[in-house]
């Protein structure tokens, strides 16, 4: 029974130096037609002081159920990377809300399916949507400062609501060209089915014009050209782990950067594709070492601090 205590007190103040209290809820979308039902959660600025919230396996700083504080509050939206959870980046959900925002994220469904690719950005409208229409606090929500965070198949997503418009047969030239990329692996790009006569619908990438900024770190960026990201009009942050092995440079993070019509903030990290989920606790990084493990030293708690101050400057800036 000490040993689980000091497991609890050691998971709160390693999860407590990335923000103070924060407001937590969960979330159910509803299905509708061929959209499945999704599960998330909803961080919100709090006055209480800070607790332990179980999320899932994990303890995180926070009170379940807080009533929110303030009014005209800027929203974020998350989506995670690919087999990911709505609380992959809790802690900045927590360092976001602690300032004032209102943060929403939720799990994205079908990521081995065919469909991930149109259903991702639609997801996440129908999450902005719940946001703004049906959450029972919608009323203190500045729908007019709407802000996005995206990471990997994530990072993807948030293109392709700004304007992005992806090319899949991109994919197809660079896997003959760089076969050793992750991403020609079959679980990372539609399945395009050869013979036969039938047509498969062409795909209908939703975009959302009410984003006014985001946030993309590690995108699957192969399939974007200039053409692609022309209509790419908000401010965007871009950040790149230098160590990637999965978004491998320059195909992806790099290569977004240079087809965005506006210079984005682009950010470099001495690190590997994972170090961007929020610290792992000595738990999950027992369970799963490949999503916790940071190699020659990186301290991905201190990154932490840096990189949702930056994010969280980011959103200050430019959703005023």
């Amino acid at each position: 029974m000490r040993r689980r205590g000091l497991a609890v007190l050691a998971a709160f103040c390693l999860f407590s130096t990335a923000a103070g209290a924060a407001g937590l809820q969960r979330i159910d979308l509803p299905g509708n037609g061929a959209a499945p039902p999704l599960v998330g959660a909803v961080w919100t600025p709090c006055a209480r002081p800070a607790g332990l919230v179980r999320l899932r396996r994990i303890m995180v700083p926070g009170v379940m159920n807080c009533p929110v504080k303030g009014t005209k509050l800027p929203l974020i939206v998350i989506s995670h990377g690919f087999n990911g959870w709505f609380g992959g980046h809790h802690d900045m959900a927590e360092a976001l809300a602690d300032v004032g925002f209102v943060v929403a994220a939720i799990t994205h469904k079908n990521e081995f399916g065919r469909s991930w690719h149109a259903g991702r950005p639609a997801a996440i409208k129908r999450l902005i949507d719940h946001m703004l229409k049906r959450w029972p606090e919608r009323t203190r929500i500045d729908a007019s400062r709407i802000g996005f965070f995206g990471f990997s198949r994530g990072g993807y997503t948030g293109l392709v609501l700004v304007g992005g418009v992806p090319n899949f047969w991109r994919i197809v030239r660079h896997c003959r060209e760089v076969p050793a990329d992750p991403v020609c692996r079959p679980t990372s790009a539609p399945r395009r089915r050869s013979g036969g006569t039938a047509k498969r619908a062409k795909p209908v990438y939703v975009h959302d014009a009410r984003i006014k900024a985001a946030v993309i770190a590690a995108p699957l960026g192969v399939i974007f050209g200039r053409e692609a990201l022309k209509s790419v009009r908000v401010p965007i942050q871009l950040w790149r782990a230098e160590k990637d092995k999965r978004e491998l440079f320059p195909y992806h993070t790099d290569a977004v950067a240079k087809a965005l019509p506006n210079k984005p903030d682009y950010r470099l990290v001495p690190a590997g594709h994972f170090a961007f989920l929020a610290p792992c606790t000595a738990r999950q990084a027992e369970a799963i070492p490949a999503l916790c493990r940071d190699a020659n030293g990186f301290d991905r708690v201190a990154f932490h601090k840096r990189f949702n101050a930056a994010v969280t400057k980011f959103f200050k800036e430019n959703l005023r």
